[in-house]
């Protein structure tokens, strides 16, 4: 498992402005997933992080 934060991103791209920085093993509700980023609420922000960064869904899951 990984130490590092996860970045919450305003849009679904590597390269978007980053709203927050998420501590490890942080709760979120997960929104959509699809071409590998996740629409997510966490803690009041709501943004998009990368699939593979997510426990609990699937690294090809796409839903909406």
């Amino acid at each position: 498992s990984s130490t590092a934060q996860i970045s919450l991103h305003k849009k679904p791209t590597p390269n978007a402005l980053v709203l927050a920085l998420l501590d490890p093993k942080v709760l979120v509700e997960v929104d959509e997933c699809s071409d590998g980023w996740c629409s997510v609420d966490a803690s009041g922000y709501r943004g998009w992080v990368e699939q593979k960064n997510l426990w609990g869904v699937y690294e090809s899951e796409e839903f909406n």
